[in-house]
């Protein structure tokens, strides 16, 4: 990302981007629900976790090389975490109640209450952008008058869904335009104080997160945007599961795809990172990693004071470090034997978002009931793969050779049972897998397409 010149020599913060290449360009590699603390002994994996059974052995070669960065950690340094699936308590957490300052990672809570707000217009522009846009706005009047001309040309017509994707990092825009696209969200949302009362009433998990200023404001003037690791991990928990009140399935679907980063069609990391080098400096990463294995939610949060102003830069691109590495020290147990507990209960995804995932092209539908069941009457859009026949080695790898792992595969039968079968046999073999609880007469009186 391009960091113009009157920005970077007025703004203290814009470095902060620039030195990591591009602050919401930090959605690394795969894998765990992860965030480290302060201290260097990590704590115990409950005897029970909804989504998560990590290996003994690879917890403990993990839990030591964490130990060992965080002890070598400079004294000044604040770090608190949170680790889990994307239902239950953590199963690693440290400090996750502590406030810590966000930076550009609190933009999550921002694009869901945009989202919400614009449910049915989402590729409609934001009405009142060209009042906010103007010159004395404290939205944008902390810009130099050269940066405001072009974030009027990028913001003022530019829909709901493509000032989202900007907030959020999504496009090769300056970090000005970046920062301000967060900052136009918030004013449409009615400002710091009444975004922040839309985020407490959404789930009381959240009531930690408070915003108090505009993106690249002074911020000494009015506090700091602040939150706590939990209220991260309750977010992306409910993002993950698709159980955040009041926020229909469609919305979720498509907070979920700004979210989502490039990087690994199979195993897809969400994520919303955010750092930045003014006092005290700070570095957030939170998100969750969808696998076959199930959902892992990590959320990362550090913060330093700066020393010295002239090491100030090389201070920041530390602490940058120290949690990057962290995390993916954590992340090695990707290449670990994780073994989830089996599929027992069909998916909570709505008959809706399975309709939009099919159209959508993210997902693929398995219709395991037998052949003369199919001849009989089946969906356009299934697949025949009887169960019978997945259960045969030989036959399952012939059969599910169409089928895609980078996708999220249904499986449906005639009552719902059978599709339970059929889900752990795939999951054991690498699908994301979500068996469906209506069968094949349902389906249909639901609306899904009976095939000709």
């Amino acid at each position: 990302m391009t960091v113009p010149a009157p920005t970077a020599t007025l703004l203290d913060e814009a470095f902060a981007v620039s030195s990591e290449g591009a602050v919401h360009d930090m959605f690394l590699k795969p894998f765990l629900l992860v965030a480290v603390a302060a201290a260097p002994f990590l704590q115990p994996v409950p005897a029970v976790c909804q989504e998560l059974r990590l290996a003994g052995a690879s917890l403990e070669a993990v839990r030591a090389g964490i130990a060992a960065r965080v002890k070598a950690r400079p004294e000044n340094v604040d770090v608190t975490y949170w680790v889990g699936g994307v239902e239950g308590p953590a199963i690693l957490e440290r400090g996750a109640g502590n406030v810590m300052p966000t930076a550009s990672a609190i933009k999550a809570f921002f694009l869901v209450e945009l989202f919400v707000r614009h449910a049915d217009g989402l590729d409609g522009p934001i009405p009142d952008a060209g009042e906010i846009l103007k010159d004395d706005h404290p939205a944008v009047s902390h810009f130099p008058a050269a940066v405001r001309d072009e974030i009027r040309r990028e913001l003022t017509s530019a829909s709901v869904r493509r000032v989202a994707n900007i907030m959020q990092g999504n496009s090769d825009l300056s970090n000005a335009v970046y920062n301000a696209a967060a900052n136009l969200v918030t004013a449409h949302l009615g400002g710091p104080e009444k975004l922040t009362a839309l985020i407490h009433a959404r789930d009381a998990r959240f009531k930690s997160v408070m915003v108090r200023r505009y993106m690249l404001r002074d911020r000494t003037e009015r506090g700091d945007n602040e939150a706590t690791a939990e209220s991260f991990a309750a977010l992306h928990q409910a993002l993950a599961s698709r159980t955040l009140k009041g926020v229909p399935d469609a919305v979720i679907s498509a907070v979920q795809e700004v979210l989502r980063r490039k990087s690994d069609a199979e195993a897809p990391l969400f994520a919303k990172d955010g750092g930045l080098g003014s006092d005290p400096m700070t570095s957030t990463r939170a998100g969750w990693k969808q696998t076959p294995r199930g959902g892992l939610v990590f959320v990362v949060m550090a913060r330093r004071p700066i020393t010295q102003a002239e090491n100030r830069s090389a201070e920041y691109e530390d602490l940058q470090a120290l949690t990057r590495a962290l995390r993916d020290e954590a992340l090695t147990l990707a290449a670990s034997p994780m073994p989830m507990a089996p599929i027992t209960t069909h998916t909570r995804d709505s008959l809706e978002t399975v309709r939009a995932n099919l159209s959508g092209n993210k997902a693929v539908l398995l219709d395991v009931r037998d052949r003369d069941e199919w001849e009989d009457g089946h969906l356009a859009a299934a697949i025949l793969v009887p169960l019978g026949q997945l259960r045969k080695p030989a036959s399952a790898s012939e059969l599910l050779k169409g089928v895609p792992k980078d996708k999220v595969v249904y499986t449906h039968c005639a009552v719902g049972r059978r599709a339970l079968d059929a889900a752990g046999i795939l999951q054991s073999m690498g699908y994301d897998v979500r068996p469906l609880s209506d069968g094949y007469d349902e389906l249909v009186k639901q609306g899904f397409e009976k095939a000709k």
